[in-house]
């Protein structure tokens, strides 16, 4: 069986940069579509961050599985 850890591994510096760069522009987003005053925009903008970095994360493992052979 594959180790997460192993996997974890495979994520560089960059990606992880660029994975956050990505949730930013998510998050810029979402601030252009709420009110600055919505009390609810901070915890917003924090949901979509993680769900966008969630995402990319799921689909990288995904090919990983895909592309590591099976022990």
């Amino acid at each position: 069986m594959r180790d997460f850890n192993d996997f974890l591994a495979t994520i560089s510096t960059e990606r992880l940069k660029s994975m956050a760069a990505d949730a930013n522009l998510k998050m810029a987003e979402v601030q252009k579509s709420l009110n600055p005053s919505d009390p609810s925009l901070f915890g917003t903008q924090v949901v979509t961050a993680a769900y966008t970095i969630s995402l990319e994360l799921l689909g990288l493992y995904h090919l990983w599985i895909e592309q590591t052979p099976q022990d």
